[in-house]
């Protein structure tokens, strides 16, 4: 029985590569998707298998995604829905346009499945995303448990949301990029965004260009990075909370935990070949 949960969206991610002053391309990638997922295969290929607890459609995409997923992962609370999230990544001069169809943010539900396989669980992270209904706030309430470690990511889709802001204090460790640093604290400076983050957060971790911080009040930790150029790094995120979950897993060390994502990252990005 696994001892990580993620609890999350799955999409169908479809990245179009357009040269200047064009409108029109070949270049293409299609990937399956989403916070949850990425984490998941993050993990998958550390050699732990996490229960995921998430939505795919009932579409024929959602068929083709779900049968691919059942080769490597438990699906018993992968729930149907209607319709399969679609996005698309318009790439141009390494800037990204992001369009979302057929999208779906369906309300999270406690059954008997889900307690079967939450009681053994140690480690949940829930992505942000599944914060822009309303309902899964009363699904948060009724999981909160202290005995568990609860991660989170930020989003600048939801960090404006007071709601959302509100419920980071019940979470072990938050993750952002500098962008959503700012965004959060509504500082611009580094060492404004880091002092805010630790007297706000139990346990922040800051991802840079050039490297990573872990922050809280007893604790600053700074991690160097390669910085690997890729037109699509969407999803490197991701992969850096697979690692480091994997070493709160393990009992290791911050630094270590760090490491650890530092290379999935690294391992991730060189696997992407457009």
């Amino acid at each position: 029985m696994s001892e990580i949960l993620l609890i999350g969206e799955i999409n169908l991610d479809i990245f179009i590569l357009l040269k200047e002053n064009k409108t029109h391309t070949k270049n293409y990638l299609l990937k399956i998707g989403g916070t949850t997922l990425n984490i998941a295969k993050s993990l998958k290929k550390l050699g732990i298998n996490p229960i995921i607890f998430s939505h795919i459609g009932k579409d024929l995409i959602g068929k083709g995604i779900y049968d691919e997923l059942s080769k490597d992962f438990n699906l018993n609370l992968i729930r149907r829905n209607n319709l399969t999230n679609i996005i698309l990544y318009f790439v141009k001069n390494d800037k990204f346009e992001i369009i979302g169809l057929k999208k779906e943010n369906p309300p999270f539900k406690i059954d008997k499945d889900f307690f079967k396989f939450y009681r053994n669980v140690k480690v949940v992270h829930i992505s942000p995303y599944i914060f822009l209904r309303k309902e899964n706030y009363d699904f948060f309430e009724r999981i909160k448990d202290e005995k568990k470690i609860f991660i989170t990511n930020l989003s600048t889709q939801i960090i404006n949301n007071q709601k959302f802001i509100k419920i980071l204090n019940y979470f072990d460790y938050v993750f952002m990029n500098l962008e959503e640093g700012k965004k959060m604290v509504k500082k611009d400076d580094l060492n404004g965004i880091k002092r805010s983050l630790k007297e706000n957060f139990t346990n922040s971790i800051l991802t840079l260009p050039n490297g990573v911080y872990f922050l809280n009040r007893e604790k600053e930790v700074f991690l160097k990075a390669e910085k690997i150029h890729k037109k699509i790094n969407i999803g490197s995120g991701d992969y850096f909370i697979g690692g480091f979950i994997l070493g709160l897993l393990k009992n290791l060390k911050i630094e270590d935990s760090l490491k650890i994502g530092i290379e999935s990252v690294k391992n991730y990005l060189n696997s992407i070949k457009i």
